[in-house]
């Protein structure tokens, strides 16, 4: 077992949890939330491992040699608990919380801390989340109920007041690249194109690596060409979208909404250094320079298609995509 997940941006966090075991004064249930792309899964999980060792070092972290921390390596430590959504679900189950409200009623097996890990807390449905408060409302002794909240949705509110929440904000810009550079993957990479990673992912490292490392970044650029191209008159907005992946189609909304709003940036002459798509300034100029009203409606209407994604399931993306390259086009007619 390693004590991954020791990024910079925690450090401060960190310390602050250690002091509160240090102390006797770590709360019942924690939830830690963030933007996605932080790493929290990996902070719980070091947290946890820490709680369940024996022998921690000074920094607070996991020793490693403990007969706990050989249990914890063997994902056989019987006071550990990782709940998530099982492979053929949409979210956490009830029967998943009830047997954890089970196991904190019994006492510890190897005399420490029973942890619970739960990630995400989103996937929470109401049925578990109402099973879960009994277990926030009366804690068994030496518990501690882990909650990752990957994203700034709401939570229900039951289960945030019998919690103590920690926020932790995604590190600065330079931050974020100093820490990129030092990444094997990364250290010869073009400082401009880890700046437009970092602003698309909004500001989180792991994010935009993995932005970076996918095919994600390149068909961006494919992508964002090719809307130029059909602004221009010489690409088909059907053709433009049918080329677009079914699983790459809201990625692709996602950019046409990141580039509206540096075009609404534009128009009010902030610096091109302060836009997220900076690298695609012509593209962004020629949009700026358009009527206010269509980009505006523009920008709307994107909106609108990325909330049905989220709450339709009747939807035809391709469909939607192309409605909203058609409307891009008029833009320029």
């Amino acid at each position: 077992m390693t004590n991954s997940g020791r990024y910079p941006w925690f450090d401060t966090h960190w310390e602050q949890l250690v002091s509160l075991r240090q102390q006797s004064r770590l709360p019942h249930a924690i939830i830690l939330k963030s933007v996605d792309g932080l790493g929290l899964v990996q902070l719980a999980d070091n947290l946890a491992k820490s709680v369940l060792c024996k022998t921690p070092t000074d920094d607070g972290y996991a020793c490693n040699q403990c007969r706990d921390c050989g249990l914890l390596a063997a994902d056989t430590h019987p006071d550990y608990h990782y709940i998530s959504v099982l492979d053929d679900k949409k979210y956490i189950s009830i029967e998943q919380i009830r047997a954890l409200v089970n196991i904190t009623q019994e006492r510890p097996h190897q005399g420490g801390y029973r942890v619970a890990v739960i990630d995400p807390i989103e996937t929470l449905n109401d049925a578990s989340a109402n099973a879960l408060l009994k277990t926030l409302e009366e804690p068994g002794s030496d518990t501690l109920i882990i909650l990752v909240a990957n994203n700034n949705l709401n939570f229900p509110a039951t289960i945030n007041s019998r919690c103590q929440l920690k926020t932790i904000l995604s590190p600065t810009e330079q931050q974020g690249l100093d820490w990129l550079v030092l990444q094997p993957d990364y250290e010869r990479e073009d400082m401009n194109t880890l700046r437009v990673a970092l602003r698309l992912s909004s500001h989180a490292p792991l994010k935009a690596m993995n932005l970076l490392s996918s095919d994600q970044f390149k068909s961006r650029n494919k992508f964002l060409k090719g809307m130029s191209e059909t602004a221009l008159g010489r690409l088909d907005p059907e053709k433009l979208a049918a080329s677009v992946g079914k699983n790459d189609i809201l990625d692709s909304i996602n950019w046409m909404y990141s580039l509206s709003l540096d075009a609404l940036k534009l128009t009010t002459a902030v610096s091109k250094d302060s836009l997220t798509n900076f690298d695609h300034f012509d593209l962004l100029e020629s949009l700026a320079s358009r009527n206010p009203m269509a980009l505006n409606r523009w920008s709307d209407q994107i909106m609108e298609a990325k909330r049905l994604f989220t709450t339709t399931s009747n939807i035809t993306p391709q469909l939607i995509l192309e409605d909203l390259l058609f409307r891009w086009i008029a833009i320029f007619r």
